[in-house]
C-alpha cells in the first residue's frame, strides 16, 4: 500500500490544527469559568498537572517510592554506623508520605458532593490540618536528611562494615539519588509552573487585546452613525 507524502503532510497539519483548536477552547471555557486572572491561572495549573501522566507520576511518588523507602531502610537498619540516620530517615520519609497518599485517597473518596456542578466541593477541615503538619514535618524532615546524607558524601566507605566509617553501598547510593531526584522534580514543577502562568498570561493579554478592538471598532461605528 502507497502513501500519498502530501496527503500525510495534510493529514499531519488537520491534526496539529485540531489539537491546537481542542486547547483553544478547553482555554475559552477555563477564562468562562474562572473569577479573575489568577483563578484562571489556578485552573490552567490543574489541568496540566491533573492529567493522566500527573495521576501515575502522583500514584507512584505517594505509594511505590515510599514503600522502597521503607524496604531499604528497614533492611540496612544497622548498615551505616558512619550516620546511623540514614536508614532511619528513609523509614520515617517512606511511612509519613504513605500515610499522606493513602488519606488523600481516602479524602478522594469521601468528598462530599458540591451543591451546583461548578462549585469546588470543600475540603474537610481534619484533612487540612494534617496536611499542614505534614508538609512542616517532611519539610523539616528532608532539610535534616539533606545534612545527614551530604554531610558524609567524601567522608564514608563501601568496603569494610567492620569500620565505623562503612556505610552500605546501596543504602547511600538509594538515599543520595532519591534526593537528588527530588530535587531535580521541584525544579521541573518549577518550571512548568512557570511555563502555566506564561501561557495563561499570553492568552489573557490575547483576550484583552481582542476586547479592547472590538470595544474601539463598536464606539468608531457608534460615533460614524451619530455623523450620519
Amino acid at each position: 500500500m502507497w502513501f500519498n507524502p502530501v496527503e500525510v503532510a495534510e493529514a499531519k497539519e488537520r491534526d496539529k490544527a485540531n489539537s491546537i483548536g481542542s486547547m483553544a477552547e478547553k482555554l475559552q471555557d477555563m477564562k468562562a469559568y474562572s473569577a479573575d486572572n489568577k483563578d484562571l491561572a489556578a485552573n490552567l495549573g490543574g489541568y496540566v498537572f491533573c492529567g493522566t501522566a500527573c495521576t501515575v507520576v502522583g500514584i507512584i511518588f505517594s505509594i511505590i517510592i515510599p514503600i522502597a523507602n521503607i524496604f531499604i531502610g528497614v533492611m540496612f537498619v544497622y548498615e551505616c554506623p558512619r550516620q546511623y540516620m540514614i536508614p532511619i530517615y528513609l523509614a520515617v520519609a517512606g511511612c509519613v508520605v504513605l500515610i499522606r497518599g493513602l488519606l488523600s485517597m481516602t479524602e478522594l473518596y469521601f468528598k462530599p458532593t458540591p451543591e451546583t456542578p461548578d462549585e469546588a466541593p470543600p475540603r474537610r477541615m481534619v484533612f487540612k490540618i494534617f496536611d499542614l503538619i505534614n508538609g512542616i514535618f517532611l519539610l523539616c524532615w528532608f532539610i535534616a536528611g539533606n545534612f545527614w546524607i551530604f554531610g558524609i558524601y567524601r567522608d564514608h566507605q563501601e568496603r569494610d562494615p567492620n569500620q565505623q566509617s562503612f556505610c552500605a553501598g546501596v543504602l547511600y547510593k538509594y538515599a543520595f539519588w532519591s534526593t537528588m531526584a527530588a530535587y531535580i522534580i521541584a525544579l521541573l514543577a518549577i518550571l512548568i509552573c512557570v511555563l502555566v502562568a506564561a501561557v495563561a498570561c499570553g492568552y489573557i493579554g490575547i483576550s484583552s487585546g481582542r476586547t479592547r478592538g472590538t470595544s474601539t471598532s463598536t464606539s468608531t461605528l457608534q460615533a460614524d452613525l451619530g455623523h450620519v
